[in-house]
């Protein structure tokens, strides 16, 4: 017995409407995948988790950049660390770009509020009796990043 046109009109438009589902499946998987780069949240969360296994030290100051609206809490810097949010400071001294624009510190919440790049320090002191312990700093330049985080920090 053959099946008339009409059945394979029916079959491939059937086809088609499945295929379609499919792709947009997908594409929406697809447009929730972050392509690697300079994602400053995991830069910073990946530079305390390194200290954090010494114990002590600064890491090498890291450029990084922010987009605009940017927020930053403490716990997102601190990740799955196992350290209270107030054993933790951001640090920005640098009043040409940390007097609110293009950053900010409010309640201990970094805000970026224009895109810039910038250099990130983090200083780890599991061992100093008073706050912080744990900090990242903000700054134009690499050294200034560096002496602010261990200033901060007590680190000498």
């Amino acid at each position: 017995m053959k099946r008339g046109q009409a059945f394979e009109s029916m079959n491939l438009v059937i086809s088609v409407i499945v295929a379609l589902a499919i792709l947009g499946i997908i594409l929406f998987i697809i447009s929730q995948i972050k392509p690697p780069g300079n994602d400053a949240k995991s830069i910073i969360n990946k530079e305390l988790t390194l200290q954090y296994s010494k114990g002590f030290g600064t890491s090498a100051p890291s450029k990084v950049s922010f987009e605009p609206g940017t927020s930053m809490y403490r716990k997102e810097a601190l990740g799955e660390l196992p350290v209270q949010e107030d054993e933790f400071t951001f640090v920005c001294k640098d009043s040409g770009i940390c007097n609110g624009e293009p950053f900010s510190i409010e309640n201990n919440v970094f805000k970026a509020k224009s895109k810039y790049e910038v250099y990130m320090g983090a200083c780890v002191n599991k061992d100093r009796e008073i706050m912080p312990k744990y900090c990242v700093s903000f700054s134009r330049t690499p050294s200034d990043a560096t002496k602010d985080c261990v200033d901060a920090c007590g680190i000498s």
